[in-house]
């Protein structure tokens, strides 16, 4: 992995994007989003939004490993939206990682999602 990062090959990045979105073994899928980490690959961002979001889909450790990832793609409103979705996530680690990826970011006005009186009427939260 460490040699794939010193080298920044784009070709080498798409295939660990097809491993981790694909069907591979779990622990390929999970080195292949670190790597992807790792190396700060901004083109993964969709990537990482889909998996960190795939509740019924994908692993928790997954769904965690892809959130914090996403604080690489710094200042991009889809991830900032994507990461302020994730603190509110069922699993306490995806959130504690989404609170670290907004660290890297540097999330100062993302749009907070809706909140629900007992899962009836949704409305905006107004931040600040």
């Amino acid at each position: 992995m460490s040699a794939l990062t010193a080298i920044g090959s784009r070709k080498g990045a798409r295939r660990l994007m097809l491993i981790s979105a694909g069907n591979y073994p779990l622990p390929a899928r999970q080195e292949a989003i670190y790597a992807l980490w790792r190396s700060q690959e901004i083109r993964a961002e969709r990537l990482f939004i889909r998996l960190s979001s795939a509740l019924d889909r994908e692993e928790e450790y997954t769904r965690d490993m892809a959130t914090e990832a996403l604080g690489n793609t710094r200042f991009r409103a889809t991830s900032q939206r994507a990461l302020s979705e994730r603190l509110f996530d069922p699993s306490v680690s995806v959130r504690y990682a989404a609170l670290c990826a907004a660290g890297d970011v540097g999330i100062r006005n993302a749009s907070i999602p809706p909140t629900c009186d007992r899962g009836q009427t949704c409305r905006p939260v107004k931040s600040g």
